[in-house]
């Protein structure tokens, strides 16, 4: 476990292993690529969310995100890696899919 801040990370990996993460501060928009779709998931404090096994996935979030990172039994460090194929930045970014909310304070 452990404490993970100000994390923006515009390349697809995986990892060999569960990854839990506690949205404890900021906010962030969680790629999920799984099969043949990419599933766009905002997180802000108190939200969790699973990444399972293998799940190619990426970040892009506001500044001061702050997040609790748990890799649960079985996941090995630094067991994953880059993964080429799709190109992060094709998709909409948390800024614009972030543009309409109204007195957010991230």
């Amino acid at each position: 476990m452990d404490v993970v801040g100000g994390e923006t990370s515009l390349v697809e990996r995986s990892w060999g292993g569960v990854e839990d993460r506690f949205f404890v501060r900021g906010a962030a928009v969680w790629y999920l690529h799984a099969g043949r779709e990419v599933h766009a998931v905002l997180c802000e404090p108190g939200d969790v969310l699973t990444v399972p096994a293998g799940v190619r996935h990426w970040q892009d979030g506001a500044a001061g995100c702050v997040t609790v990172r748990v890799r649960r039994a079985g996941a090995v460090r630094g067991g994953g890696g880059v993964v080429r194929g799709l190109v992060p930045g094709e998709f909409p970014g948390f800024a614009e899919l972030v543009a309409e909310r109204v007195g957010v304070g991230w």
